[in-house]
């Protein structure tokens, strides 16, 4: 794997590979610190592996974007990664991953216009599943701090 993109928040990394379709997978937060208001925590999850090898023998580059704390892909940089992904064509590019990842791959894939795939994604896209902090206020948010994020409505 070679490193597209790395700084404290993300890494983004891709097989060295050069073939015509692309997968792009996002890990879930299992096993990342969390950061709270009175103090950080280690998650007692496993840390989702990666997926180096299993795409490229199907003639498919692996693309990993990794966060390297819970942030759920809301810092600024996260606007650099997606500048870099957009020279993917997004016929030929899938997106997945689950929970946090899962909440990536919803919003990154109708950013560049790819099919994502989410699995058990932490995020409601309607008001009537009746979560009182649902991820839909949670998206609203992160656009009213970002100003740039793409918001479901």
């Amino acid at each position: 794997m070679s490193i597209l993109f790395e700084n404290k928040d993300f890494i983004l990394s891709k097989s060295n590979t050069n073939f015509d379709k692309n997968v792009i997978y996002l890990p879930s937060a299992g096993g990342l610190t969390r950061i709270g208001i009175n103090r950080t925590f280690k998650s007692a999850l496993p840390r989702a592996p990666k997926i180096d090898g299993i795409y490229t023998r199907f003639g498919i580059n692996e693309i990993v974007l990794e966060c390297k704390h819970a942030n759920w892909y809301q810092r600024d940089s996260f606007f650099k990664i997606l500048k870099i992904l957009k020279s993917l064509d997004p016929s030929k590019t899938v997106i997945y991953g689950s929970s946090m990842g899962g909440f990536g791959a919803i919003h990154i894939g109708l950013e560049l216009g790819i099919t994502s795939i989410a699995f058990s994604p932490q995020a409601t896209l309607t008001k009537e599943f009746g979560v009182h902090y649902s991820w839909y206020e949670v998206g609203r948010y992160a656009r009213l701090l970002n100003k740039k994020y793409l918001v479901i409505s």
